[in-house]
């Protein structure tokens, strides 16, 4: 995303080519500088996945806006886990490649998402789940570092 600072702070935000932004979602009181110009996805905290304005010097990856439907949506169960129901395990980097994956694999109705404990990135659990919480004695038990997703 760029910027142009002779706007307002909430309209100055587009992408490369030009086009508005049509989706946002921004940390508490951001964008809050005119000298940061353009925008991160942040990946720490309670501002996990949310977007900050930064500096355009600061090196970034990219973030691309594009159109999706979505087959479901989901209820978060923070420091949850469904048990006894996972039809797929893998490792991901994201509670988001998660629902993806959940989204395209055949009979996936929720997810456990079990976060790292450690610093690198990729080592992260995604369970894709058959039933959700309820459907056949479903049991959701506690786990640390965990979040279950139930289809609504």
């Amino acid at each position: 995303m760029d910027s142009y600072s002779s706007q307002p702070l909430s309209d100055v935000f587009h992408w490369v080519d030009g086009t508005g932004v049509q989706f946002t979602n921004w940390v508490t009181r951001a964008p809050d500088s005119l000298s940061e110009k353009c925008g991160e996805m942040t990946d720490y905290g309670s501002f996990r996945g949310k977007w900050n304005d930064k500096h355009c010097s600061s090196t970034q990856s990219f973030i691309c806006e594009i159109a999706m439907k979505l087959r479901n949506a989901f209820k978060i169960f923070q420091e949850k886990i469904l048990v006894g129901h996972v039809i797929n395990r893998f490792r991901a980097t994201s509670d988001v490649e998660c629902l993806l994956r959940c989204q395209r694999y055949p009979g996936c109705k929720s997810i456990n998402f079990i976060r790292s404990t450690s610093e690198s990135k990729g080592h992260s659990v995604c369970e894709l789940n058959r039933h959700v919480y309820g459907v056949l004695s479903g049991i959701l038990q506690t786990k640390e570092q965990s979040s279950y997703y139930d289809t609504i």
